[in-house]
């Protein structure tokens, strides 16, 4: 997939648009392995998940798919935009929550967990770029965290 992510919102429908041709004409099929969900819910016809024990689940048809339809049914503020994203988001809470411990029984995720404490800390590496001359205390990638940090201790 990391040709189709360089790819202008124009040109990468247009590439989906001619796979999908090529496949219906030539009755073929192709295996596309993405973490782009973009689009992929106008042009995926079926779905398989990379399980967390490195199996690939059964082939499912996203038409008669249970989980993808009761995901497309919903509505108003549980309505998906994204329905192949919150597929695919659901399906691995799921197996996270059932063969890890890292959603806790307040369904936390260890990702919740990194970002609390990535917001309480300030920029790890500040300190070393003050030393080596950079006083602004402005590391890349780390305003954000600065700035949580800095509203926490108003608040």
């Amino acid at each position: 997939d990391e040709f189709a992510a360089d790819l202008d919102i124009f040109s990468r429908k247009r590439f989906f648009d001619w796979l999908s041709k090529e496949c219906g004409e030539r009755g073929a099929s192709v295996v596309y392995c993405t973490h782009i969900f973009d689009q992929a819910d106008e042009w995926a016809t079926h779905v398989a998940f990379m399980q967390l024990n490195k199996t690939l689940s059964p082939v499912h048809r996203l038409a008669t798919y249970e989980p993808y339809q009761n995901i497309l049914k919903r509505s108003g503020k549980d309505r998906a935009y994204c329905p192949m994203y919150t597929l695919v988001l659901e399906e691995l809470e799921r197996q996270y929550k059932e063969q890890t411990d890292l959603f806790a029984e307040d369904n936390r995720c260890l990702a919740d967990v990194i970002m609390e404490q990535q917001g309480q800390e300030l920029g790890g590496d500040r300190h070393e770029q003050e030393a080596e001359g950079d006083q602004t205390g402005w590391v890349s990638g780390r305003l954000t965290r600065q700035l949580n940090a800095a509203d926490n201790e108003e608040k």
